[in-house]
């Protein structure tokens, strides 16, 4: 079982940790069991049955929901007159959940992905820049935890694989490439896709790819893009907006709704 940590940590997959911490009377296993728990696989058995089929179910409820502050809950449970079982005994066990680094990927080393990237110095996202202009694609612009690559944004996706636990920001020099790269984008299902500009270049950008993606999947998630993207503080320079747009980051990652 332990082997596999070292695989769902590699793969970026969020898990539970299942671990039975404290036992009374008969029950199937004792203090130390443990069991690791995904969106689609279990290894490992606190003992079956009935009680490790809540802890299951207690699991992917945590699993389908963002990420919390505090990541340890506990349950309890009268193995007979909670669930049934034969055993009779009581069982508390403990779900501790690890979801995988938060990864942010800005699209832009302009001047608000620059200062987006050198707060995010401060928080627990692994960061990686992508602009396709070598100029401004300068290891001597950005701090050393930054993952910098000089590529097209629409390469780089196309040769990605993103999803749950990715958050996207996108602050181009183009508005045309912003279009293209947010209609490459809604093919995944991200837990944060913003957009630089104003209220009236996203109605724009809607207007044209609600036609051209015709996809209720994609066109849900073309609408969950924050743009303008950032909390409202009345930011106007570009390391006030990259302050905004890393609180509302923030502010998803922790679990709170901003849209």
């Amino acid at each position: 079982m332990w082997s596999q940590l070292s695989v769902l940590n590699a793969e970026r997959q969020r898990f539970i940790l299942v671990t039975v911490i404290e036992r009374g009377g008969s029950t199937p296993r004792g203090v130390g069991a443990q069991m690791i728990i995904t969106l689609d696989q279990n290894f490992g058995t606190i003992g079956g049955g009935a009680l490790e089929y809540q802890a299951i179910q207690e699991a992917l409820s945590i699993l389908s929901q963002a990420p919390q502050a505090t990541p340890i809950s506990y349950l309890k449970f009268h193995l007979s007159h909670d669930l049934g079982m034969c055993c009779g005994g009581q069982v508390n066990i403990m779900l501790h959940d690890y979801p995988p680094a938060p990864r942010l990927i800005i699209f832009g080393a302009g001047h608000v992905g620059q200062a987006l990237a050198h707060i995010t110095n401060f928080s627990d996202f692994q960061v990686t820049v992508i602009d396709d202009r070598e100029e401004w694609a300068e290891p001597d612009r950005f701090p050393e935890h930054i993952e910098l690559i000089c590529d097209d944004a629409e390469h780089y996706i196309r040769n990605s694989s993103l999803g749950l636990g990715d958050y996207v920001v996108v602050t181009t020099y183009d508005h045309a490439l912003d279009e293209r790269i947010i209609s490459s984008l809604t093919r995944f299902s991200l837990t944060y896709l913003g957009l630089i500009g104003s209220q009236a270049k996203w109605l724009r950008f809607q207007k044209r790819l609600r036609i051209e993606l015709d996809d209720a999947t994609r066109i849900e998630r073309l609408e969950s893009t924050h743009c303008p993207m950032g909390l409202a503080i009345k930011a106007e320079t570009p390391h006030e907006i990259a302050i905004s747009i890393m609180a509302e980051l923030i502010s998803v990652y922790r679990g709170q709704k901003t849209k």
